[in-house]
This record gives C-alpha cells, structure tokens and sequence, in this order.
C-alpha cells in the first residue's frame, strides 16, 4: 500500500503475493517455512514519523505490513497475507496471518522458533541484540575484509547447534524493482543483495552501546544512510562527532581509494555463504566493465574496515 513517490521504487506486494503462492501450491512449501527480509534504511525514520503523528509507536515490521490497528501506510505485506489466505486451501494447516500481531507488537521469533507463523524480519536490526548477526570473512575482499549480516539471511554460527536450530539460513529469493539512482547504480539483483543486506544499526563488536555504526551515517540514534558502504571510488573520512568532512594539516579534505560500489557489491557476493558461482558471476561482470573503458584501478582498492 505504498502510496506517492515510493509507491515508484518499491516492488509491488502483489508480486511477492503471486510468488509465495506459486511456491506453496506448485512447491508444497508451507507459508511459515517462508519470511519476508527488508533493510531499507528509511524505515526507521518513516516508523518514527507514523508513531509521532497517530501517538502510537510503529515498529518497522508493521512498516513493512503496511497496517497497525487501524492506521493504513507502509509497504503491504498485510495485503500479502490476506490475499494469500483468501485463497488458501481449506484442506492445509498453515496460515499466512500467523506472524502479522508479532509485526505490529515487535514480538522477534528466529525462524527456528517460529513454528507456525510466516514472519518478517528488519535485516537492520542487529544493534539491539548482537546475536541477531554474524561476521563472516570475506576472501580477498575488495573494500572489506569481513562483513555482518542477519543471521536470518546467512544462518547461525556452524559451531553452535543451539544456534543453528534458531538460524537454519534461508534460500535467498531476490526481488528487486529495477531502477536508476544515479548514473552509475543501477537497482538490479546484484545491486538489491550487495548493498540491501548491509545492516543500517550494526555497531562495532567492541562498542555495542555506542551509535557509531558499522556501515551507517550519521552518528545517532537513527542513522539515514549507509554511507560507510562505498558508492564510489573516492570517499571521504568522516568525523563522527560533527558528521563533516576531515581536513589534513594543509586544509585538504582526506579522501580514500575504495574498489567503489562494485567492490561494496562483490563483497557480499564473495562470502562463503552465498556460495563462489556469485563470486565468480560476479567477478565476470567487473572484468567485463574494465573492457568497456572503466579504468581497472578504479576496481581495485585496499579494504577501508579499520575499526
């Protein structure tokens, strides 16, 4: 139910509809083996905006419902569920509503613990309870050497069964709305995964009480911008306590060589949980981008994660 200029940019929940219905009646694949993941870093200053003008406090899993007690704006997936079970077999047990009221109340399941009930997960949130994440090392990373992503997405630590009952991982279903940013980012499936499963609220393993993210700016409570992710070769240091630019001894602004937004993509791409045919596809495509005129300097870089 996304309403003015992000009903443009956002897939449409229809589609997701039409893809989990296809999965569970063509698949057998019941509606609580399924999730809905999202790490738009928007969200939380949307929440914020609906809880301030209803008087009522909106997690962002309601956002993404697109419905809270009788308030109607966000995404959808609220539809989603009723279209689903409007159309759900008589003869099957699950039920596409179960999961809604743990939206709207924040109530978090790990998927191991969700039994019957088809959740919704804020990929962001790793900031309020640290297990919700792991680290993973990237191989020869281009802009970093390891990365912390939802255990939703990636799975529990492999050497922690407890942990891996809660976190099994997930086949990974990407879709993504194709459009343009800017004249170098695109919207596509690579773009989707490399940058859309960065959490927002991710703190530093050392510093977890503190509101200096991982991958975010600025400094607060409720960072805007995954800014610390490169977009662009160049990138300029940051001082955390003004959130402006640094300058050397000389008045120049300090700038730092990145591999740009494809290295920030084929970071993720790279990391042994997605397997090395993404690593290797992906590879293929900054090869072929060096053959087109990009310089090949622009995609190599050292990691910039030295925190």
């Amino acid at each position: 139910m996304v309403k003015g200029t992000a009903a443009i940019i956002a897939t449409e929940w229809s589609l997701i509809a039409a893809l989990m219905r296809w999965f569970h009646d063509k698949l057998n694949i019941h509606y609580y083996q399924m999730a809905l993941g999202e790490a738009s870093t928007s969200t939380f200053l949307v929440a914020e905006l609906f809880g301030k003008t209803f008087g009522q406090t909106m997690t962002t899993e309601a956002l993404f419902e697109g419905k809270i007690f009788d308030i109607y704006g966000g995404w959808g997936f609220y539809f989603v569920r009723k279209y689903l079970a409007d159309r759900h077999p008589s003869s099957h047990q699950d039920d596409p509503m179960k999961g809604f009221e743990d939206s709207v109340t924040g109530n978090y399941l790990p998927p191991g613990q969700a039994k019957d009930k088809l959740m919704v997960y804020d990929l962001n949130k790793i900031h309020n309870d640290p297990s919700r994440g792991r680290t993973v090392v990237v191989p020869n990373g281009a802009n970093f050497k390891e990365i912390t992503l939802h255990k939703v997405i990636i799975g529990g630590d492999l050497d922690n069964a407890e942990d891996l009952r809660n976190y099994p991982g997930c086949v990974l279903v990407n879709v993504p709305k194709h459009k343009i940013h800017a004249q170098d980012l695109l919207t596509n499936a690579i773009k989707n995964l490399g940058i859309g499963l960065y959490p927002t609220l991710c703190a530093f393993e050392g510093d977890k009480n503190a509101e200096t993210w991982k991958y975010s700016y600025p400094a607060q409570t409720l960072p805007t911008y995954k800014g610390k992710l490169p977009h662009c070769p160049w990138m300029l240091k940051i001082d955390e306590k003004t959130n402006l630019p640094v300058k050397d001894k000389n008045g120049e602004y300090i700038a730092i060589k990145t591999a740009g937004m494809p290295g920030t993509q084929s970071d993720v791409m790279m990391m042994p949980v997605f397997g090395r045919f993404m690593g290797r596809l992906f590879s293929m495509q900054i090869k072929l981008s060096t053959q087109v005129g990009i310089p090949e300097t622009v995609m190599k870089g050292q990691p910039i994660q030295t925190h």
